[in-house]
């Protein structure tokens, strides 16, 4: 669902979710990673559904996120 979600979020804003040039700036970028990034104006066009369902599968411990079953 993570990858899935990294895709989406790629597709309806046109940026990687996260950034840094190594590594260990990519996993503290994962780490700080901050949903409320929906408000930008990226996500202006994108709907309630959409975010709501970003929100679900961006949930960092795997046995509380969204899965496919």
């Amino acid at each position: 669902m993570w990858s899935i979600a990294v895709c989406m979020y790629i597709c309806l804003s046109g940026k990687l979710p996260f950034l840094g040039e190594t590594k260990e700036e990519i996993f503290m970028s994962v780490l700080s990673f901050d949903l409320k990034l929906f408000e930008d104006p990226d996500f202006a066009h994108v709907s309630m559904e959409a975010k709501d369902l970003l929100h679900k599968m961006f949930v960092r411990n795997p046995a509380k996120r969204i899965t496919t079953l």
